[in-house]
């Protein structure tokens, strides 16, 4: 990851110098040898450099509007580009390239690697079966993230919580707290709660955060996991215009990682 960082953090500085250099004249079009040399240089300093230092974390559809910014660049620095044109480009691919970088900033290197064993399931879940399917889905998670199914791994994210939420829930002998909780779904009309099999992942969430078992920034983050386990619907995904990316997905698996710690270290 720090090489990551020093790569954008390195093409961000050469975007702002350059767009700094050339900028300064007043004529409407890069002609000089010298300039154009120079963003060549820029251009080919992302392409053949600093981008392969990112792209372990990275996909096309963050890569690839700056990799076509650089390429139209470089392409243009073949003949006279407008000036004006050139430094909006950079102004634009250095933007992207931080906006990159805070995203990275919160992902975690390891998040998805042969020592990302699961837990011990065995504390909330009894049940030798569900301690099998439990560790089935953490590991076909990791298959989803590592082969690039990016929504695939979140769909498999929220499975996995509903049921380590639902077997700590399972594991309370007084389940009056969790149905009398203000954050569990009840009944309209009635008033009266909601059976555990008509609750959603926000409804374990809320009242897990309720009951003390994982923190308030635990629940903030799993609701942005339980928004994107939704776009699993094609139409809402195309109305959204969304697109789950590997840097999201990584994070996302963070969030899911903690989660599940905190519901386990919750029991006694």
């Amino acid at each position: 990851m720090p090489d990551m960082l020093k790569a954008l953090d390195a093409a961000i500085d050469e975007a702002g110098k350059a767009v700094t250099m050339l900028g300064k004249k007043s004529n409407t079009q890069i002609g000089t040898t010298e300039e154009r040399a120079y963003l060549k240089a820029v251009c080919l300093s992302w392409l053949k450099t600093h981008r392969g230092d990112i792209i372990p974390c990275c996909d096309d559809s963050e890569l690839g509007p700056i990799d076509r910014a650089y390429q139209t660049l470089l392409e243009a620095s073949e003949g006279r580009p407008s000036r004006k044109h050139t430094c909006d480009e950079l102004k634009s691919a250095k933007k992207r390239l931080v906006t990159l970088r805070s995203k990275l900033i919160l992902v975690d290197p390891n998040a998805v690697n042969q020592h990302d064993k699961p837990p011990a399931f065995s504390k909330i879940a009894p049940d030798p079966g569900m301690q099998e399917i439990l560790v089935r889905r953490w590991d076909e998670t990791l298959l989803c993230m590592s082969a690039g199914a990016n929504l695939a791994a979140t769909v498999m994210m929220g499975g996995l919580l509903e049921a380590i939420l639902l077997a700590r829930v399972n594991l309370e002998t007084n389940k009056k707290p969790i149905f009398t909780a203000a954050a569990a779904p009840k009944d309209k009309t009635t008033g009266n709660p909601h059976a555990l099999k008509e609750w959603a992942l926000r409804d374990y969430i809320d009242v897990a955060h309720e009951l003390g078992w994982i923190t308030k920034s635990a629940k903030d983050v799993g609701e942005v996991l339980r928004d994107w386990r939704n776009y699993i619907h094609p139409h809402k995904e195309h109305s959204h215009k969304i697109k789950l990316s590997k840097s999201d997905g990584l994070i996302l698996w963070g969030v899911a990682k903690s989660i599940v710690s905190q519901v386990i270290a919750s029991f006694p």
